[in-house]
């Protein structure tokens, strides 16, 4: 069930399994510490997406270059390098996939090899069904711009696999961490949803919201995605409008 929080925050469906423990129910964080974690970590952050928006910007091509010689609807013709240059070592990173090995349990058991073998492939497999090469390609991109390359792992409903799923920088906000780790303790990832997809896929939670704001069903909201070792909350804050 769908429970409203603090200040019209809406918690979706969420069950949290202690690990080791058969039948072992915890409580779940609440909606409003969650909402108050993220914004404490979007202040924490702001300078550094501050840099990273700025680097967006001249990749994209909407940084305004200052030449008095123009006239006011014409644009200077200057190559964007960092969009090359960017494109270009992403192409060359991504070309190359890890090197995925599976041991055998027992060496120089050919049953036990062959079993193995068969693990490599199935993970393989895996990389295949989420497209593993264009997602390598998107994350070298944003590690090369953003030295920030976040990507979520996560179980996929319809074919039951394991699904890499990346994540733009701008609305990934994990726990601190120390210098080259790469594996927070928990991580809240914001999404930009409608009222139509709240509908969807959580019908309880979107009466709540429509109830206490008058909205249209392409209003936009802010779901964060609370995520850790234990548990997955979602969080509906105010609309965007």
């Amino acid at each position: 069930r769908a429970r409203a929080g603090v200040n019209g925050t809406t918690r979706a469906p969420s069950h949290r399994y202690q690990s080791g423990v058969k039948g072992t129910i915890l409580s779940v964080r609440e909606a409003v510490d969650i909402a108050q974690l993220f914004h404490d970590r979007e202040s924490r952050l702001a300078d550094r997406h501050a840099w990273m928006r700025w680097v967006s910007d001249i990749y994209n091509g909407r940084t305004e270059l200052p030449v008095p010689e123009l006239r006011a609807n014409e644009k200077a013709a200057v190559p964007n390098l960092l969009q090359q240059g960017t494109d270009q070592m992403a192409r060359r990173v991504a070309s190359v996939l890890p090197n995925l090995s599976c041991p055998p349990l027992r060496p120089g058991i050919k049953r036990s090899e062959e079993l193995a073998d068969h693990r490599r492939m199935v993970h393989h497999g895996w990389w295949e069904k989420s497209r593993i090469k264009k997602v390598q390609r998107q994350r070298a991109g944003w590690l090369i711009s953003y030295a920030s390359a976040p990507v979520v792992v996560r179980p996929d409903a319809v074919t039951k696999m394991p699904r890499w799923e990346p994540i733009s920088p701008f609305d990934v906000f994990p726990s601190r961490m120390s210098l080259g780790g790469y594996t927070p303790t928990d991580v809240i990832v914001r999404h930009r949803q409608n009222l139509r997809w709240l509908t969807d896929h959580y019908p309880q939670a979107a009466a709540l919201v429509h109830k206490k704001e008058d909205c249209g069903p392409d209003t936009g909201f802010d779901v964060l995605e609370y995520i850790d070792a234990t548990e997955v909350v979602c969080v509906v804050l105010g609309h965007q409008d």
